[in-house]
């Protein structure tokens, strides 16, 4: 099984999980203005 390193755009939040698992939960960013969600994006 492989993982797969996901990083916040905005407040550079590191979570990793399994492929199988998919994309973590938004959750609430403190780093945006208006407590959006975290923007994922795949880390390397």
């Amino acid at each position: 099984m492989a993982y797969v390193k996901y990083i916040c755009t905005y407040c550079g939040k590191r979570v990793s999980r399994s492929d199988s698992a998919g994309r973590p939960d938004p959750g609430v960013c403190p780093r945006k203005s208006n407590k959006g969600p975290h923007s994922w994006v795949k880390d390397r």
